[in-house]
C-alpha cells in the first residue's frame, strides 16, 4: 500500500499531526494512520501510543450497532416522535457546556517536554525568529523538511508559555498544593476545597447528585488578588458555603498546574479569575454534568447588586391610576419606618412587588430616571434579602410559592418587610 501524502491532509488535520509528533515522536508516516483510527483526535491518538491500541475499535462498533436504513424506515411514528423531542431536549443546551473527565495521564505525557536553559534560549532567538517567518511563508511544503529536524526545532524554539510550567503532580497531590498555597498567600479561611483531583470530584457530585463550584485562578493576573479577597472570601460566600456544605462541593485549582491548565479548556475558560457551577441536568443525559453559569473576570459582588438594581429600577411597571380596573392597593412598612403605598394591576406577579422594595431607595430619590438605560447583568441571580409578611393573621409570602398579587395577598393588604434570606427567588 502507498504510503500516506502529508500534502494532501487538511490544515486541521495537519496541525493536529505535528501535534501528536511533538509529543509522541512518533514518524509521520506511522502516525497518519494511528490519527485516522482515531478520528483525527489527538488525545485518542496519544492514549493509544502510550496505552495501546483496544483489541476492538469502538468506534467502529457504535457504527455497526446503528440500525440499518430499512429498519429505521419501519419504526412507528409513535417512537419517532420521542427521538425528536430527546434531540430537541438535548440540543437546548450548547454542547460546550457539558462537563466531561479530563484525560490526566495524556497531560502529564504532554508536560514532559525537554525545556532550554535561559542561556540557550536567548542564543536561540534569533534562528528563533528566522524560523517563524519561514515556517509561515513555507508552511505548505513542510512535509520536504526531513521530520527529525522539523522536531528539533519544534522543541527548541516552540515557546514555554502555552503549556504549564510547574512540576507535574498526581490530581490529587495538585489540589493539594493548592489549598496549601491558597492558606499561604491568604491567610486562614473557611473554604472547604476539597482535596480530590477533578476527576475523582466530578464523580463524586454526579453520585451524590450534588452542585460542583470549580474555581480556577491565575496568579500572574492583576485582578486574582482583589477577586479572591472581595468575592471568593466575602462573608456572604463563605456563609452560604457553609450552610449548604451537604449539597455543594468546592473544588479550586491554580492553571499553572497541568490538570487545572486542562479543567480550563474543558469549561471553555477564556478569562481569569474563573468560577463555573456544575450540576446534573437531564438535558446532558441521564448521567451528565453540565455547566449552568460561568463568572469570568473580576466583579465585585457589590457592583453586580448595584446594576442589577438600577435594571430592575429602570424595568419596573408604571403604577397604574387609582380608577383603573382590577387595581390593588398596598401599604409597606419598610425597615426605615416609612410607610409606602404602592398599586398595581391584580395579575402583577408577586415578583414585581419584591423588586419595588429592593429598589424603593432608587426610585425615592429618582436616580433610574436620571441615569442612561442599564442592561441586566450576565451570569446574576439576586437574591433578596427580605420577606413580605402580613402582621395580622400572621402570612408570609414567598417568591418560591409564585402566583400574582391578586391571587396571594388580594385587593388590599398592609404588609412589613422583614430580614431574612430568599434564595434562588
Amino acid at each position: 500500500m502507498a504510503p500516506p501524502d502529508i500534502a494532501a491532509l487538511s490544515a486541521s488535520q495537519q496541525e493536529a499531526l505535528q501535534t501528536y509528533i511533538a509529543v509522541t515522536d512518533q514518524d509521520p508516516i506511522a502516525a497518519i494512520p494511528l490519527l485516522h483510527r482515531s478520528e483525527w483526535n489527538v488525545q485518542i491518538a496519544i492514549a493509544r501510543f502510550f496505552d495501546g491500541e483496544p483489541a476492538t475499535d469502538p468506534l467502529a462498533e457504535a457504527r455497526a450497532s446503528l440500525p440499518t436504513a430499512s429498519s429505521r424506515q419501519t419504526a412507528n411514528l409513535h417512537q419517532e416522535s420521542l427521538q425528536a423531542a430527546g434531540s430537541a431536549s438535548s440540543s437546548r443546551r450548547p454542547r460546550q457546556d457539558r462537563v466531561e473527565k479530563i484525560d490526566t495521564a495524556a497531560s502529564i505525557t504532554t508536560h514532559h517536554h525537554h525545556q532550554p536553559s535561559f542561556l540557550f534560549s536567548i542564543l536561540l532567538t534569533p534562528f528563533s525568529l528566522v524560523y517563524r517567518v519561514f515556517s509561515a511563508v513555507f508552511s505548505p511544503l513542510g512535509f520536504l523538511v526531513p521530520g527529525f529536524l522539523s522536531r528539533l526545532l519544534a522543541r527548541l524554539l516552540a515557546p514555554s508559555t502555552i503549556r504549564p510550567t510547574r512540576r507535574t503532580l498526581p490530581p490529587a497531590d495538585n489540589a493539594r498544593r493548592f489549598i496549601r498555597e491558597f492558606g499561604e498567600e491568604y491567610g486562614d479561611h473557611s473554604l472547604p476545597f476539597t482535596e480530590a483531583g477533578f476527576n475523582l470530584t466530578l464523580d463524586q457530585a454526579k453520585k451524590e447528585l450534588k452542585f460542583l463550584v470549580v474555581v480556577l485562578l491565575s496568579p500572574s493576573h492583576d485582578d486574582n488578588a482583589t477577586w479572591v479577597r472581595e468575592v471568593l472570601l466575602s462573608s456572604q460566600l463563605r456563609e452560604w458555603l457553609t450552610s449548604h456544605k451537604n449539597e455543594v462541593i468546592l473544588w479550586g485549582g491554580n492553571v499553572q498546574d497541568s490538570e487545572p491548565y486542562q479543567v480550563s479548556a474543558s469549561l471553555q475558560c477564556t478569562k481569569f479569575p474563573f468560577a463555573a457551577l456544575i450540576c446534573h441536568t437531564t438535558e446532558a443525559g441521564s448521567s451528565g454534568m453540565t455547566v449552568v453559569m460561568r463568572a469570568l473576570g473580576s466583579i465585585s459582588a457589590p457592583e453586580l447588586r448595584a446594576q442589577w438594581k438600577q435594571w430592575r429600577a429602570q424595568s419596573l411597571p408604571a403604577e397604574p391610576p387609582a380608577d383603573a380596573p382590577a387595581t390593588i392597593r398596598v401599604s409597606i412598612r419598610m425597615p426605615s419606618g416609612d410607610r409606602v403605598v404602592r398599586r398595581l394591576q391584580a395579575d402583577t406577579h408577586l415578583e414585581e412587588l419584591y423588586a419595588f422594595v429592593e429598589c424603593y431607595d432608587l426610585l425615592k430619590e429618582g436616580r433610574q430616571q436620571d441615569e442612561t438605560p442599564v442592561s441586566e447583568p450576565d451570569n446574576y441571580d439576586h437574591v433578596y434579602g427580605f420577606h413580605l409578611v402580613s402582621p395580622m393573621p400572621r402570612v408570609v409570602y414567598k417568591l418560591s410559592d409564585g402566583g400574582s398579587v391578586g391571587d396571594r395577598i388580594g385587593k388590599m393588604a398592609n404588609l412589613i418587610v422583614e430580614a431574612g434570606d430568599v434564595i434562588g427567588s
